[in-house]
């Protein structure tokens, strides 16, 4: 008995340490951490809209020129400066120049008309280095007509001017420092030519 006794200690002593062992839960593995890829791969698509928001400082030239065959009667130089980013802008850049002529238009009335220079334009960026522009030039001007040989004189025998008037719109893509020609117009009466040109520069931050 006493035998007996020993050998189901013993066997006791045996098992209790291996239930024991297999009772015990292995230990969690802690979960590995989001990969940095995926963070990077992230980032540039929010970074994204950002960049396409910054803003493009220029300086836009326009150059009105006239001329009556080869002799250039006007050339008259603007300038407009704004920023450009993809979006249209909140504000787009204008002038407006000029002289209030009095017109009589009764022998007891008399109208005032805007004669000179007006431009409008917004711009903005199409891709990096490339920027688009819409330009509406309105341009007016006052002459007297020239009296031909065997007709009677015309409008200056009553003191009224003869009022010319160009209106353009254009639409183009420029780079920095690239110029283009905009519009070419002739006057079908009197044969003068008006040319509007354009040329970009990009300014430095």
């Amino acid at each position: 008995m006493k035998f007996s006794r020993k050998l189901i200690v013993a066997a006791a002593c045996v098992l209790l340490p291996t239930l024991a062992a297999a009772q015990e839960k292995p230990a969690e593995k802690p979960k590995p951490a989001e990969a940095p890829k995926a963070e990077a791969a992230r980032a540039p698509e929010e970074q994204a809209p950002r960049a396409s928001r910054s803003a493009v400082a220029y300086r836009l030239h326009i150059t009105v020129v006239e001329s009556d065959g080869s002799k250039i009667t006007a050339n008259l130089p603007y300038v407009l400066n704004g920023t450009a980013t993809t979006e249209p802008p909140a504000v787009s850049p204008s002038i407006r120049m000029g002289i209030r002529v009095p017109i009589q238009t009764s022998p007891t009335q008399i109208q005032y008309q805007n004669i000179g220079t007006d431009i409008d334009s917004w711009g903005r960026v199409l891709e990096p280095g490339r920027l688009i522009f819409k330009l509406f030039v309105r341009r007016s001007s006052v002459r007297f007509s020239e009296p031909v040989a065997g007709e009677p004189p015309a409008r200056e025998a009553s003191g009224q001017p003869i009022i010319q008037e160009f209106n353009g719109a254009s639409e183009f893509i420029l780079r920095d420092g690239q110029s283009t020609q905009l519009a070419l117009a002739t006057d079908p009466v009197s044969g003068r030519v008006l040319k509007v040109e354009a040329k970009l520069e990009l300014l430095k931050p």
